[in-house]
Formats: structure tokens, sequence, C-alpha cells
């Protein structure tokens, strides 16, 4: 196996209305984003907490748009050999609700609480989630990585209800080779992902998951990408739509300026809708049961696929 491996950062934003979420994942080899990124990205970022795109003023597009750039080299180099690259999705949130994944978190429970022997409230909710990314990631994840690589994958996911310390903390695990020992259920849920993916039909990441990992969104700069990339996106569909305000111009402005600009598919767009949120501006809803759409980013104009 190739001795660097592929990083997937992936976080979502969710519609105001709680009808859907805009996902994205940012692939990146880790030696591109541990000697070039980050640093990079740490010197832009200078005195400010993180890169978020509530935080993107009139003011300082211009440093949010070198945050981009800093990525747009190593994307294109995944890209043209290999057709690795950021993609985002659009779609109703149907899909990812519990009582949705109940067959799929039945498997997960059996692998993380009886084989591996880990179990406690916590548990509960680092298994939710993870629950949704792998199966975002198993209808998805054929257009991140679209052929087998050598590459381990590391995926790495922004936390929600402190699933960074439930998953880190240190607790019993049991394996029916090697018996007790101590360790973490970040290590549970890399097996699980390993027996998941393949079973899910994911054509992807054919390559073995050496981490799956949930990491706050101010220590990762690539979760960070991931959550702008994102915004970017939803700005530009709320954009689209015909909504405006200072704060979408603002996102509208660093999206201009990085990416080629694309339309929503007619399909999605009739089951698309704007909505007054609590914030007083106007969002995006997406009808339920409806298909989604997928964008796949770097190396060119941004491609647009109906979710299968």
């Amino acid at each position: 196996m190739n001795r660097d491996p592929l990083y997937i950062f992936i976080d979502d934003t969710s519609l105001a209305d709680g009808s859907g979420f805009v996902q994205a994942a940012v692939p990146i080899l880790k030696s591109s984003y541990v000697e070039h990124v980050a640093p990079a990205a740490r010197r832009l970022l200078g005195s400010s907490k993180e890169f978020k795109a509530s935080k993107i003023k009139f003011n300082n597009v211009s440093r949010y748009a070198g945050f981009v750039d800093t990525w747009k080299p190593y994307s294109a180099a995944l890209r043209t050999p290999h057709g690795i690259g950021p993609v985002v999705t659009a779609g109703p949130a149907d899909a990812y609700k519990e009582e949705n994944l109940a067959e799929v978190r039945s498997f997960l429970a059996n692998v993380v609480n009886t084989t591996l022997g880990v179990r406690g409230q916590d548990v509960d909710s680092v298994l939710l989630e993870f629950t949704r990314v792998a199966a975002w990631l198993s209808q998805h994840g054929g257009a991140i990585v679209p052929k087998p690589i050598p590459n381990g994958v590391v995926v790495v996911v922004d936390e929600r209800y402190r699933q960074a310390a439930s998953s880190d903390a240190a607790r019993l695990l049991y394996n029916p080779r090697f018996g007790i020992r101590e360790g973490t259920l970040s290590e549970a849920l890399r097996t699980a992902a390993n027996m998941l993916l393949p079973e899910c039909g994911s054509g992807s990441i054919l390559s073995e998951v050496i981490a799956f990992r949930f990491v706050e969104s101010t220590k990762s700069f690539g979760v960070q990408a991931a959550d702008l990339l994102a915004n970017l996106t939803y700005a530009r569909i709320r954009h689209q739509l015909g909504a405006t305000s200072p704060s979408i111009d603002n996102r509208i402005a660093v999206y201009n300026r990085q990416f080629e600009d694309f339309a929503i598919s007619n399909e999605l767009l009739e089951n698309m809708y704007l909505t007054r949120g609590k914030d007083g501006q106007q969002h995006a809803g997406i009808r339920s049961g409806v298909k989604g759409a997928r964008w796949c980013y770097g190396g060119g104009p941004v491609t647009r696929s109906a979710d299968s």
C-alpha cells in the first residue's frame, strides 16, 4: 500500500427548514495537505479562529478566495491522472433520517457492540453520525474516487455532539482473535467502514480505510475547506433561486472568483423553493422524495449529475 494516504474531509450544511442537506467532500494526499496546504492556510488565517462561510465579509473576500486557491493545484494534480476530486451534493433529508438508516445502523451496532465489545450511551451518537456519513459515501464515493488507488484512505468528518471526544476515548475493546485490549471507538469505526462500504456497493474507496476520525473544525483546515465548499455551493443555489442579501453576495463573490458557473437542473429547481429562515434571510428548501444533484469540482468546468 502507498505510504501517502488520501485524506477525504467531509462536512455538510443543513437547509434552513431541515428539508435537506448540502454535503461536500474534499480529497487530498496527506503529503500535500501537511507540507503545503495547511502551512499556507495557517498564514492566511492570521488571528482568526477558522475559515467559516458565515464569517465572509466584503473586506475579506480575497482572503477566503486565497484559502480556496491553496487547494486548487493539489486537487488538479489528483483530478487529471486519477479522476479524484471534490464533490458536493444537494438532496432531501429523507434518505438520512434515522428510521431509513435502521438496517445499516443495525449492521454497525453488530460490528461495534458485539464483535468489538464497545458499548455506552455516547457510542449511539457516534454510530448515528457514522451511519449517515457511511450511507452518503456509499452513494457518492464513486464520484470522489472513481477507480482503485494504492493509497490507504483516511476519512475525516466534522464532529457533532462531542463525537471526537467519544471516539478517541480509551476503552476496552474485544476482538475474537486478540481478546480484550484497550483501544478507541475510532478503531472500531475503521473496521466497520472496511466491512460496510464494499457491502454498500461503493465502487469508490476500494482502498483500505486506515482511519475514520471525527475532528473539531477549528483543528482542521480540511474540514473547514469542506464546510466552505458546501456553503459556497449552497449560496450559489440560493442565488439562482432568486435570493439576495449581503451575505449571499459575499459568498457568491468568493465562488465566482474560484469556480466556473453552474446551473441547477430544471428537475431539481422545480423541487426546490425559497423559505424565510430564523435569521430573516431567504434560504433554500427541497421537497421530500425527489432526486438531488451532484457537482464535481476541479480540473475544469463544474460537472453535474443526478444522484443515483
